[in-house]
């Protein structure tokens, strides 16, 4: 049964949604917010156990199932990894599994949660909060780029990149992308929305990040298919789609392979040598390609040489986390890649199930950037994870039925 929100659970959820939104940016004010994520899923956790645990009963659609299967596997494959080679100790083992799963948790365990919420009560005072918030931040930006009163970060394409309060381009890029996804859906009703999503897409311009651009391209096509033509991605779609993800990946991909001793290279280069002397299973959690394996550092990095590649150092990691396929591969296997190409899988085909045309845009459009976000950063394990698989979950909610 479905009832308006309250005012005290109508603003609970917008102050964790802006929580999420801004944790990058409130993470540098005060450390402690750099577990608002986890602390969000673990929230949506327990809340979904005791909703299911109080109707004693829950169905779930046939995908959902297959992606805790396959998390299940995942796991037991990860386990198996760590008892076999003993390269990270217990508690930092499953400390990363947490942090692996965490959006994929939120993504089956939101809808349960929100099965008696309105949500569309919350979502039409939400596309005025963010036109305010795009406004702000479009005018923020513009005036940075001549008046400089917020260091930029590096220069590219002949410009100083933004990243205003963020602490790296890559957070205001993945923020402003969200912001565009979620003015898409509600275009529906709001054909003005197109204003605002010009105005974030500079925004998302001027932090120089090529994934952006190649996001924007994808973009402009779904919105021509399905907006314009009125229907949604077929085969020949999907093909046109990798070739403009290809175009725009491939030079990038080349630069990275060209030059072993940077900290992306090499762990893609390695997770394919690792992933072949650790077959079938793989290095188990917490040993490869992530922060954990950092923070109580990973053997591996030892035994492979990359422990006096800058970035993967044992005194400056900072880019140990930068990647997600060859996190997979080194920690799971061919098998674990696999399996997570299987999960995206059924997340598409949950999407494709839509039948509001505006919802599977903003949903492929969310979907889309994870997927090409994961060329270049831990996208469908990192901060960002939660928030993009609550937005893209919640808009299927009708799948799910709680009594």
């Amino acid at each position: 049964m479905n009832n308006k929100l309250s005012i005290i659970k109508k603003i609970l959820l917008f102050v964790l949604f802006y929580l999420a939104l801004f944790q990058n940016p409130l993470e540098g004010v005060n450390g402690a917010f750099a577990n608002i994520d986890e602390a969000l899923c673990a929230a949506i956790l327990v809340c979904a156990l005791v909703k299911v645990i109080l109707s004693r009963k829950v169905e779930l659609d046939r995908r959902r199932i297959n992606i805790i299967i396959s998390i299940v596997f995942l796991i037991a494959i990860g386990v198996a990894g760590n008892i076999i080679y003993k390269y990270q100790l217990t508690k930092y083992a499953m400390k990363d599994a947490i942090l692996m799963f965490k959006g994929l948790v939120v993504y089956i365990c939101l809808p349960i949660f929100t099965s008696d919420f309105n949500i569309d009560d919350y979502m039409k005072s939400l596309n005025k909060q963010l036109k305010i918030i795009t406004v702000i931040v479009f005018l923020m930006t513009i005036s940075n780029i001549f008046l400089k009163y917020i260091p930029g970060d590096e220069v590219r394409f002949g410009i100083e990149t933004q990243k205003l309060f963020f602490s790296h381009p890559t957070y205001l890029a993945s923020f402003g992308i969200l912001v565009i996804s979620i003015l898409s859906i509600f275009m529906k009703n709001h054909k003005g929305n197109w204003k605002y999503i010009l105005m974030i897409s500079i925004v998302v311009c001027t932090t120089g990040r090529a994934k952006v651009i190649a996001f924007l391209a994808i973009y402009a096509y779904l919105y021509f298919i399905i907006i314009f033509k009125n229907r949604k991605l077929n085969k020949v779609d999907f093909i046109i789609l990798s070739v403009l993800g290809i175009a725009f990946a491939i030079e990038q991909v080349m630069t990275y392979l060209s030059h072993i001793y940077w900290a992306r290279s090499a762990v893609t280069i390695g997770s394919m040598q690792v992933a072949y002397d650790h077959f079938p299973l793989g290095t188990g959690f917490g040993t490869f390609a992530n922060w954990v394996s950092g923070e109580n550092y990973s053997p591996l990095y030892f035994k492979y040489g990359f422990e006096v590649v800058p970035g993967l150092r044992p005194d400056f990691y900072d880019f140990i986390a930068d990647t997600f396929w060859p996190m997979l591969l080194g920690q799971f296997g061919l098998g674990g890649v696999l399996i997570f190409v299987f999960i995206i899988v059924n997340i598409y085909l949950n999407i494709k199930d839509n039948d509001d045309i505006y919802n599977y845009f903003g949903q492929m459009s969310l979907l889309f950037y994870l997927i090409i976000l994961s060329l270049a950063e831990a996208s469908f394990s990192g901060p960002i994870s939660v928030l993009y698989f609550a937005i893209i979950t919640v808009l299927n909610r009708e799948k799910f039925k709680v009594k």
